[in-house]
């Protein structure tokens, strides 16, 4: 049976945030490598598309579907994590299916908002 990439990722990032609290957009570094190996790794396995210059995300819409809304922030989190280590004039990110191009979700500064 292949393994859910979201449902393992969410599992990933809970145990690094109770292990260490939630990043601070004034840290130096957002994530930790372990975190940033995991995003990699899912876009080289296509589950998602990151355009750091544009702070976009495309993920594909099955694998969104499979987590619950606070999985849903928290990948959110972790994306914009990895857009505004790499582009930290960022201040937001949006999250698109990318089979429709349909925007899902964003998360800033505001805080995560599902569409």
């Amino acid at each position: 049976m292949k393994t859910n990439h979201l449902v393992a990722l969410v599992w990933s990032i809970v145990f690094f945030t109770l292990a260490s609290g939630s990043p601070s957009l004034h840290a130096t570094t957002l994530l930790n490598d372990k975190q940033r190996a995991i995003v990699v790794q899912l876009q080289a396995d296509g589950v998602v598309k990151i355009d750091v210059k544009l702070s976009k995300v495309w993920i594909d819409p099955i694998e969104w579907i499979t987590v619950d809304a606070a999985g849903k922030q928290q990948l959110a989190t972790l994306f914009a994590g990895y857009v505004w280590d790499a582009n930290p004039d960022s201040k937001s990110i949006e999250i698109f299916d990318k089979q429709s191009a349909k925007r899902l979700a964003r998360f800033g500064r505001m805080g995560f908002q599902a569409d």
